[in-house]
């Protein structure tokens, strides 16, 4: 069961268009896309979003033939080696939208991860989740 108190990012995102054949919607992120399992809204709505620190997955490029919908070119912000311990929390940089990755200190090193470093970000489409929004709560955009 996912903690609501795990690292986790939120932001706001656009239904772009609906794959209801394939259980998925499109969420538009910048000129990337991002794709989440279906639920029934129209095109246009507005949706928060929530991606669990623990549900991404880091690259240094694009992979090829894989069940992860998404990969999302971003920027490492902060590698998060500068507490100890075995885990790291890198924060990067997506379209202007901020997304956390925890994954261990060896994985930081051997993907040579620094700041203001290219990274891609896989995220599987389960592991999203996009909730309507009320239009006077997306001008709001605290965390949740």
């Amino acid at each position: 069961i996912q903690a609501l108190d795990e690292p986790a990012a939120a932001f706001d995102a656009e239904v772009s268009a609906i794959h209801a054949d394939r259980g998925l919607i499109e969420l538009g992120l910048g000129a990337q896309r991002l794709f989440a399992p279906y639920v029934d809204l129209p095109t246009g709505t507005r949706v928060r979003v929530r991606v669990a620190a623990r549900d991404v997955v880091l690259a240094i490029r694009p992979v090829a033939e894989l069940s992860i919908h998404n990969q999302l070119l971003g920027t490492v912000v902060d590698t998060g080696t500068a507490t100890a311990g075995a885990t790291a929390t890198v924060v990067i940089s997506v379209e202007g939208v901020t997304l956390l990755a925890h994954v261990t200190r060896d994985a930081v090193r051997q993907l040579s991860l620094q700041a203001g470093g290219p990274v891609c970000v896989l995220i599987k489409s389960v592991a999203i989740d996009a909730i309507e929004r009320p239009i006077a709560a997306a001008r709001d955009q605290r965390p949740v």
